[in-house]
């Protein structure tokens, strides 16, 4: 029978290792399995061989698919997955499972979970107690030798603790730490982390020792940390145990943790993160070695291939079970959003406003998956706005609308696809023209300048459509509730919004800011950026802008890192002069409409997206010119052409910058003119109305693509 498996296979996650030793037991256990293959994060784990091992797997899915098995969080499941069979295979994460990934549970035909406990939690959220399987998690455990030779952990001495887990957990696990330890004890703990909001070193080493005072400790009297955030292959992750004698649980990862079971596989025991605990570790080695013994007998149990048979057993049981579907409305095309909704980064906010717009136009039926992890607060008005529609399941598909970064560029089993695709480099991947000429019935660019380098590289114009983004004119608009900056901000305030990389610029900007004004100059840099949680890994400017910050002679930089909910963005607009956008490259420029539809001057070079609605009249636009990239790859992918850019000079962007600041009633003037034509023009309204005439033609159109 033919399965098809689902989710990251490559990246650090613990999601990839089991999805890695899944895969694994289920080919050595003589299964006919493909893989579709989630990028989750743009880092990997495997070597180039194992990835081009798991790439043969990644072939084109048959017509028949006896199962599919859907890996990930259970509000990110599939149920409209090819195949007779939608599984999905899960975890739950401090045992708390979310309205939504009841919703997605409750719409397959069976979900597998690695514990009694976890089955228990879904049980009492509401998923039907029929659907729910305990399948233990897989782990390659013959990779995982206590025999293996010791990483080596410069400054680890005496006891040595590790802890895996996202910066932001560690605090309450140092509080412990310090109060079980002392610099005289010879311990360590070893902090194997990384930030979701793209911090570098220095600003963890930074962060954590703030958490330890917060926390009433002196730093200078704790027993020793040794902090890690370098990428450790899979490989490598059995010495990294082998240099420990326990491990620490740094995170609410509920009744069970990857790290822990990992541990356990190498004879290392878990610790609760609690003083007692860890103090008791150290000081009774005779029990810490046994309890790691015993630890190592039980992850027998989770061997991939013991696991693999499990799961087969299990699809060889199952029969698919109706699952009631929405009624289709006679002549209202049935459209399936595919991308991330519910997340904290501008792609999500995308999706968020053409979904509204699609369905205040109501010329579309439209259901939505989310495919993004990163998640509002459950109460924004985008849950009760859109949740509806993730909930409600459409029968057959007519047209699959696919706008999520990494773009998804296989085939969908949904209708016809759709598929918005952004690009800020001039001719596009070679892999997308390909991708088009083979699976994608249309392609969905937000701007001329992206049109225009997508028919260099190759596509066909035929299916090739400009559909512009927009702007809620209700949300941004003059006169809003300013957002309370305080005293972090005096002055002129001129902002930025983006991630603190090359392609936005931020290079240029912090060097002409700093060119352009000094310490004494009242006008303060806001920054706002989408860190870690959005598409812009690292944060290549980060620790610049620290440095600027902690220099008395510098002009005063803010830096915003903290989310902020849709309805506080035009607040934020609302509280700055003008807006700063030296880009390189953009595939639309929206941050920069919305600032214009509250009535701010905006800066911006005189060439790419942007001039789809900025001119003379209603932006101050730096000279610019076209800059050719040295290499032709981008972000490891080969281009259809020469990749290139624009770029301002900083002399231009320095005297743009002074402009506003001394003639600050002309720029008021520009921001008035900018509002009047962003909110009669560049509308989410007119976004949807183009695109609900495109997914109409589609829904009824014969699809025309070349052949495999």
């Amino acid at each position: 029978m033919t399965l098809v498996w689902r989710g990251p296979l490559t990246d650090p996650s613990g999601w990839a290792a089991e999805g890695r030793a899944m895969v694994r037991g289920l080919l050595e256990e003589g299964a006919d399995l493909r893989a579709d293959h989630r990028v989750w994060h743009y880092r990997e784990a495997v070597t180039p061989a194992e990835r081009e091992a798991l790439a043969d797997l990644m072939t084109l899915e048959p017509a028949s698919v006896v199962a599919s098995i859907e890996h990930g969080p259970a509000r990110l499941l599939d149920p409209y997955a090819h195949g007779a069979l939608r599984i999905g295979r899960t975890s739950v994460g401090a045992l708390a499972v979310p309205p939504d990934g009841v919703v997605r549970a409750n719409q397959l035909d069976e979900i597998w979970v690695p514990t009694p406990e976890e089955a228990d939690a879904l049980a009492a959220a509401g998923v039907a107690q029929e659907l729910i399987a305990v399948v233990p998690e897989a782990i390659e455990l013959d990779r995982f030798d206590p025999a293996t030779g010791p990483l080596a952990i410069p400054g680890a001495h005496g006891t040595v603790l590790l802890a895996v887990g996202e910066q932001a957990h560690a605090g309450a696990l140092l509080a412990e730490w310090c109060e079980a330890f002392t610099a005289a004890d010879d311990v360590t703990l070893v902090l194997k982390t990384w930030s979701d909001e793209g911090l570098d070193l220095g600003a963890i080493q930074q962060a954590a020792l703030a958490a330890v005072a917060a926390a009433g400790f002196d730093p200078d009297a704790m027993a020793d940390v040794v902090i890690l955030d370098d990428l450790l292959p899979a490989a490598r992750m059995p010495a990294l145990y082998a240099a420990c004698d326990a491990v620490v649980a740094a995170t609410p990862a509920g009744p069970r943790s990857r790290v822990a079971l990992e541990a356990a596989a190498m004879g290392r025991p878990a610790l609760a993160p609690r003083a007692a605990d860890l103090r008791d570790a150290v000081e009774n080695p005779g029990e810490r070695i046994a309890a790691g013994a015993r630890a190592r007998a039980a992850a027998a149990a989770h061997d991939h291939r013991a696991v693999a048979r499990a799961a087969l057993a299990r699809i060889a049981a199952l029969r698919p079970r109706p699952r009631a579907a929405a009624p289709a409305i006679p002549g209202v095309p049935r459209v399936l959003l595919r991308g991330s909704v519910f997340g904290v980064h501008s792609l999500a906010g995308v999706n968020r406003d053409l979904a509204r717009a699609l369905i205040v136009h109501g010329g579309v039926d439209l259901g939505i998956v989310d495919t993004g992890e990163a998640r509002l607060g459950r109460s924004d008005p985008a849950y009760a706005e859109l949740g509806p529609h993730v909930s409600r399941l459409l029968g057959e598909v007519d047209v699959t609308l696919r706008h999520a970064y990494p773009p998804s560029l296989g085939p969908a089993h949904g209708g016809r696809v759709a598929q918005f695709l952004h690009w800020e480099y001039g001719p596009p991947p070679r892999e997308w023209v390909l991708a088009q000429e083979r699976w994608i019935d249309e392609v969905w660019v937000a701007s001329t300048h992206v049109r225009d380098g997508m028919l260099e590289g190759g596509m066909d114009p035929d299916r090739l459509a400009l559909v512009p983004l927009g702007v809620d004119p209700v949300r941004f608009r003059p006169g809003a509730d300013p957002l309370d900056l305080g005293d972090r901000a005096p002055g002129v305030r001129l902002l930025f919004v983006g991630g603190l990389i090359w392609r936005k610029g931020i290079d240029l900007l912090l060097a002409a800011y700093l060119r352009a004004f000094g310490a004494r100059d009242d006008v303060t840099l806001v920054l706002k950026d989408f860190g870690g949680r959005g598409p812009y890994v690292p944060q290549e400017a980060a620790a610049r802008v620290r440095e600027i910050q902690a220099d008395p002679r510098a002009p005063r930089i803010l830096h915003l890192t903290d989310s902020l909910d849709d309805g506080d963005m035009p607040r934020l607009y609302a509280a700055c002069d003008a807006l700063v956008q030296p880009y390189r490259g953009e595939g639309y420029g929206l941050p920069i409409a919305e600032a214009m539809a509250c009535g701010l001057p905006a800066i911006v070079p005189d060439r790419g997206a942007a001039r789809d609605f900025c001119d003379e009249g209603t932006a101050l636009l730096v000279p610019a010119r076209e800059v050719g990239m040295e290499s032709g790859m981008v972000g490891g992918m080969l281009i259809a052409g020469r990749p290139r850019v624009v770029e301002v000079d900083v002399p231009d962007l320095v005297e743009a910058m002074r402009s506003v600041v001394r003639a600050p009633e002309r720029a008021a003037a520009l921001g008035a003119a900018a509002s009047k034509r962003i909110r009669s023009g560049h509308t989410w309204a007119h976004t949807a109305e183009i695109a609900a005439r495109r997914l109409r033609a589609l829904a009824g159109a014969a699809p025309e693509r070349a052949a495999a």
